[in-house]
């Protein structure tokens, strides 16, 4: 799903590349460890704010012991350089939310 985005609109090549690398790190994580049967990708861009939400129906992980490996180490290295706010949750799966300023 999306809604607001302007395709043609030039986005900053700083902010595009660590969108994407998050959007991307996400997805190697649910195709690699969720055995998630479902995933829901959302971008909105409206009310001066850019939102990606990625949601599976998989296994999730245990956020208390969850070793930061690279992948959501640097999710958050990314998200922190754009100065958006990163958050992942537990609930029927797994949920990586990413707001920021609308792009």
């Amino acid at each position: 799903k999306h809604s607001g985005l302007d395709q043609q609109r030039k986005i900053a090549i700083q902010l595009r590349q660590n969108i994407f690398l998050i959007y991307k790190e996400a997805l190697n994580n649910i195709v690699r460890h969720s055995q998630a049967d479902d995933v829901l990708i959302e971008l909105h861009n409206k009310g001066g704010d850019f939102i990606m939400k990625i949601s599976d129906n998989g296994r999730g992980i245990d956020l208390q012991a969850i070793k930061a490996g690279n992948g959501i180490k640097n999710m958050k290295m990314r998200a922190q350089r754009i100065g958006a706010r990163f958050e992942m949750t537990n609930k029927n799966g797994l949920t990586i939310f990413l707001q920021m300023k609308s792009l």
